[in-house]
């Protein structure tokens, strides 16, 4: 994995693919996780610096870098949706671990490609949500020079 610059405390965590695309954007400003000892003892003994976000397994995997500011319980139950179609329930006593800016991010340019293509595949007319997500992809994949405006290589 390309290694970003760590400063201070970092946090480690793994998202699976949707929250990881919302929360590369900006859009997702709270990962949320059940209790469990792992997690709890990880935020009640350390105070953190930054968030490292990889989303799956592997050497080549993407990861994103972002500010930590601090976490906290959930007290009543919370349902949040985002552009891509994620849906979070967050019940009482669930972790809330709050986010900055993204700081740094690597290893993108293939998922990107990946969502792009799985999109353009789905056998229906796209969603709002899907097309507001296709577009972000392909502004991500046009900025880094893989796509050109008509679409293609």
């Amino acid at each position: 994995m390309e290694t970003p610059e760590l400063r201070g405390n970092v946090l480690r965590a793994t998202l699976t693919g949707q929250p990881f695309e919302v929360m590369i954007t900006g859009e997702k400003k709270d990962e949320y996780r059940s209790p469990g000892q792992w997690i709890k003892s990880r935020l009640t003994k350390n105070d953190y610096d930054q968030v490292l976000f990889v989303n799956g397994y592997g050497a080549r995997r993407p990861w994103l870098l972002c500010e930590f500011h601090g976490w906290d319980e959930a007290a009543q139950r919370q349902r949040h949706t985002f552009s891509n179609g994620l849906v979070v329930a967050v019940a009482p006593g669930d972790y809330i671990i709050h986010l900055g800016k993204v700081l740094a991010t690597g290893n993108l340019l293939l998922p990107a490609w990946d969502a792009r293509e799985r999109l353009l595949a789905l056998p229906r007319e796209h969603t709002p949500a899907e097309t507001k997500c296709l577009r972000r992809l392909e502004a991500r994949l046009i900025e880094a020079g893989v796509l050109t405006i008509g679409g293609a290589f």
